[in-house]
Formats: C-alpha cells, sequence, structure tokens
C-alpha cells in the first residue's frame, strides 16, 4: 500500500473552524494577514525565530499599518498557513510514493520479460511509453534502481528514460535527491516553527505585558 504523511486529523478542522470565526470577527482582514503569513512561510521556506517574526510585522507596519484585531488573528493564520503546507508536502510524499510503486509494477514486468524471452523487453517497453508519457524524476529514479542487477535491462531503460528526459540519467538522480532533501527540510522547518508558536508570549511581542 502506499505510505502517506499522517492526516493533519483535528487540528486541521478545528483551524478551519477558527479561520471561518476570523472572517467574521476581523473581516477583510483575516484575508489581508492570512496573505501575509503565507508569504512569511514562502520567504523563509518555514523556518523563522521570534526575532525574525518580529522584524517582519515591524517591517510590513511601515508600509501598510495593522490593527489590533489584525495582529492577534497573525498567529492563528500563521499556524494555519503551516499546517496547509504540511498539508500540501503530505500529499506530494502520496503521489510520490505511488509513482514509486508503479515503477516497481513496471520494473518486475520488465525483468520478467528480459529474463524469458529478450524480444519481449522492447515490447514492454513501448507498453511503458504509452501508459507513461510524462516520466516524473521519482519514477525514473525508482525504477532505474530497481534494474541495477540486469545489465541489458538498465541499459535499455536508462536510454529510454535519457531519450524521455532529454539529461542524463544521473543528472535526473541528483536534481531528485536535492529535492527530497529540500522537502524534508522543510517538512522540519514547518513542524519547528509550529512548536515555536505554541511557545511565544505574543502579548510581549505586542507590547500588552
Amino acid at each position: 500500500t502506499a505510505k502517506t504523511s499522517p492526516s493533519p486529523g483535528p487540528p486541521w478542522r478545528l483551524s478551519q473552524y477558527r479561520l471561518q470565526r476570523c472572517r467574521r470577527e476581523v473581516g477583510p482582514g483575516t484575508l489581508r494577514i492570512y496573505h501575509l503569513a503565507v508569504e512569511l512561510i514562502q520567504g523563509t521556506d518555514a523556518r523563522f525565530t521570534r526575532d525574525l517574526l518580529i522584524e517582519f510585522l515591524q517591517t510590513y507596519q511601515q508600509r501598510a499599518p495593522l490593527t489590533i484585531a489584525e495582529l492577534w488573528v497573525f498567529p492563528l493564520l500563521l499556524r494555519y498557513a503551516l499546517v496547509e503546507e504540511l498539508a500540501r508536502q503530505g500529499l506530494a510524499v502520496s503521489r510520490r510514493q505511488n509513482e514509486r510503486e508503479k515503477a516497481d509494477l513496471w520494473a518486475n514486468r520488465l525483468l520478467s520479460a528480459a529474463r524469458s524471452n529478450g524480444g519481449q523487453l522492447q515490447h514492454i517497453l513501448a507498453e511503458l511509453a504509452d501508459f507513461q508519457p510524462d516520466v516524473p524524476p521519482h519514477f525514473a529514479v525508482r525504477l532505474a534502481g530497481q534494474l541495477l542487477d540486469e545489465e541489458e535491462t538498465s541499459a535499455a531503460v536508462q536510454k529510454w528514460l535519457e531519450e524521455k528526459s532529454g539529461v542524463p540519467l544521473h543528472e535526473v538522480i541528483r536534481q531528485e535527491q536535492a529535492r527530497q532533501a529540500a522537502d524534508q527540510i522543510s517538512i522540519s522547518s514547518a513542524i519547528g516553527s509550529l512548536r515555536l508558536l505554541a511557545q511565544i508570549d505574543w502579548r510581549e511581542i505586542f507590547g500588552l505585558r
């Protein structure tokens, strides 16, 4: 079965409820603060500190002052946007895992064809080309990796993959490894930022203590 990231579950639904409540209480300013939270997350790859949060809000206020209500709703919408980012990453992980499972299936078919009748290999490759007109990097990396022990099959598939992608297979692998590392950092940063938000005393930041 496909591996998926944990569902946001009740906190996700609670965040949706709170967002709807904020829209009623803060009004149009909710959307502005939500976009502000998204801007912060995208600009920092979801990794920020208490001091960076303060600097970010102060800089924004210099060009577009925020109301008290908007300031108070900012922590909630920032958490909401972080949960959204984690949910997006989770869906992406699930989609990539599904593609890897497809690659495993095709690798088994290719290996079976090569071992039983070498002439069938090109036929299965043609079927694969029809089934997979676009080859995602994670699919290509998984497929190639499953065929390393079969030199003839591996060489034929590598040639096909490189023709589809237009770049050498080793470059596809390098780029995919870099993307996976970046995704892992983004997920870790988002989780760490959620923990940070839970520890911040916003009354102190807003000068109410």
